[in-house]
């Protein structure tokens, strides 16, 4: 049977509770806004970039430009260097922003690369679209973008972490320097952080070995095995770049971290080798999530979790917001209006994703579970008529549905098993709970006309496996 290894991911939020940490870091926010607006202007003068295509010197076949040819593109044309002492004309990065770190600079351009991407990819389909339906045209990025720590401008290190201390490399006005931070996290961060730290040495002491053998032996390429070894164990939290949030109580690093899962491949094949296989379906309504345990053929267990009374008051929260809108007349651009309620509603609707998939991850762990399929949500199509609460009740509660599939899943499996095993965090028995794989492709989901009970209740279906 085929095996497919995914990506899991979880964030963990850590709070700078440094006193003089908005001094420190708002130099550092606006040099980052001003090279983003360097490389966003960049972009977005040479669109025709992201359409281009280029030959792949291993298939020979066309392929559009990854991430990493167009940090090289964009850094040989802005970046003057011995080897080349001229740029593009106008766009000299080292005029603008003469002392940011090379790490600096690539963060900055990858993350304009991906807001360009995005913006032309959108672009192209509002052109391409009727122009009765296709709405308001996509707007450019601007500055403003969360800055994001690359390997060399933080350090966050399992020691320094014990005492409640991070690292980053903040601008002054005058240079780059590192200063140390206070900051806090949740106390299973320090068992992530330890596994991470030991993976990363790891990977470092195989990529220092490999690098000597292709040296002694005239090598170019690294085969399949050295190429699999330099990738994170299967099993293994290994710490991504954080991201900096500037929020009303402070700033913030969000850390994401990431687990590579091995899954047996399609999920039809699993059922026929375990006739027995213990799987979950699980509906997503307006007003509930429908569920059910089946072990092959036979029905063992249903649960329907109701959040019909949060429905209302999200409604009547939005007619709120629609009668001081009115009252108000026509919003002013740049200024939050009925900013309580808004954040009410938000609040409101993150806390009934939160217990409807913890209500649902409890239940498959006492049940023994080791398959959860969802139904999988197409797109949102708004249904005319109604009035601007109901219209917008609707969206949002459609939203709400794939949160809980998708996002707040993974969340519940790990705070709600605390009951289980409070120490880590960890899902008793021999299953975890993995994120939901709902694209089209990757071999795991059923098409309609071939699932089963023992796969799925409803109409288009994601698994969500349980990995031990």
């Amino acid at each position: 049977m085929a095996e497919i290894t995914l990506t899991v991911t979880r964030t963990l939020k850590f709070k700078i509770k440094t006193e003089n940490a908005g001094d420190l870091l708002a130099p550092t926010v606006a040099a980052w806004d001003k090279a983003l607006s360097f490389y966003l202007g960049f972009f977005l003068a040479h669109k025709e970039v992201f359409t281009e295509k280029k030959t792949d010197s291993r298939t020979g076949k066309e392929r559009p430009l990854t991430a990493m040819d167009l940090l090289t593109w964009a850094e040989y044309n802005t970046v003057p260097t011995a080897a080349h002492h001229s740029t593009m004309e106008g766009w000299n990065f080292s005029a603008v922003c003469p002392q940011a770190p090379t790490i600096l600079r690539r963060a900055v351009i990858n993350s304009a690369t991906g807001a360009v991407r995005s913006y032309v990819s959108a672009l192209s389909k509002w052109e391409k679209t009727n122009p009765e339906k296709r709405g308001r045209e996509p707007q450019p990025p601007q500055p403003g973008q969360n800055m994001v720590f690359y390997t060399g401008l933080y350090q966050m290190r399992l020691e320094e972490f014990r005492d409640g201390n991070a690292q980053l490399k903040v601008f002054n006005g005058g240079k780059w320097c590192f200063k140390d931070f206070a900051v806090s996290g949740p106390p299973y961060a320090l068992d992530l952080l330890d596994q991470s730290q030991a993976e990363r040495e790891r990977i470092a002491e195989e990529r220092k070995t490999q690098n000597r053998r292709l040296l002694e032996t005239g090598c170019k390429e690294r085969t399949d095995g050295e190429k699999e070894a330099l990738r994170p164990t299967i099993g293994v939290w290994v710490a991504q770049s954080p991201t900096l949030f500037h929020k009303e109580d402070g700033f913030w690093l969000h850390m994401p971290f990431e687990k590579r899962v091995r899954i047996p491949g399609k999920a039809e094949e699993r059922r026929l080798a375990e006739p027995a296989l213990k799987v979950g379906t699980v509906d997503l309504n307006a007003a509930s999530a429908a569920a059910v345990a089946w072990e092959g053929e036979k029905t063992l267990e249903a649960k329907t979790v109701w959040h019909t009374e949060e429905n209302g008051k999200r409604e009547k929260a939005l007619q709120k917001v629609a009668r001081k809108q009115k009252a108000s007349g026509k919003p002013v651009k740049g200024e939050s209006s009925n900013r309580d309620l808004w954040r009410y509603v938000r609040n409101l609707d993150d806390s009934v994703a939160w217990q409807v998939a913890s209500s649902l991850v409890v239940w498959a762990v006492s049940l023994g579970l080791q398959v959860l399929v969802f139904e999988y949500l197409r797109s949102y199509c708004p249904e005319k008529g109604g009035s601007y609460s109901k219209r917008v009740n609707r969206k949002r509660s459609y939203c709400l549905r794939g949160g809980i599939g998708s996002g707040w899943i993974t969340s519940g499996t790990w705070r709600s098993a605390k009951e289980y095993s409070p120490s880590n965090g960890i899902l008793p028995g021999p299953v975890k709970l993995v994120r939901i794989a709902a694209i089209w492709g990757n071999g795991f989901l059923l098409k309609p006309e071939e699932a089963t009970p023992a796969d799925c209740d409803a109409d288009t279906v994601a698994g969500q496996a349980m990995q031990a």
